[in-house]
């Protein structure tokens, strides 16, 4: 927001992706008149910013399904499992499998 006021830029088009979504939609909520439009492309953890909706509490239930699978792994010592099942439920089923050994 402060880069958007000191270029003087009046209204702008504010794109917020993955996890700039969240970044995009506290400027819109904080200073909605620098904004002309709003996009959120593949926004992720816009829950948190969201009211308190059926639809946000089942998302923070799955996030916190997650994590706790998660941190049980991790506790187990099996990483590349932790890895795995934290992959494919963020990007769907067998998306780990399609990575590299460097990713």
């Amino acid at each position: 927001m402060a880069l958007i006021k000191k270029l003087n830029l009046g209204q702008v088009h504010l794109l917020g992706h993955s996890r700039g979504g969240g970044v995009a939609l506290t400027v819109a909520k904080t200073h909605p008149e620098v904004i002309k439009t709003l996009i959120l492309a593949d926004s992720v953890g816009l829950e948190a910013l969201l009211p308190d909706t059926p639809e946000a509490q089942k998302t923070a239930q799955v996030t916190q399904e997650r994590i706790d699978t998660l941190r049980k792994n991790l506790a187990a010592g099996n990483v590349e499992l932790a890895a795995q099942v934290f992959v494919d439920s963020l990007s769907g089923p067998g998306a780990w499998a399609t990575r590299t050994p460097a990713q």
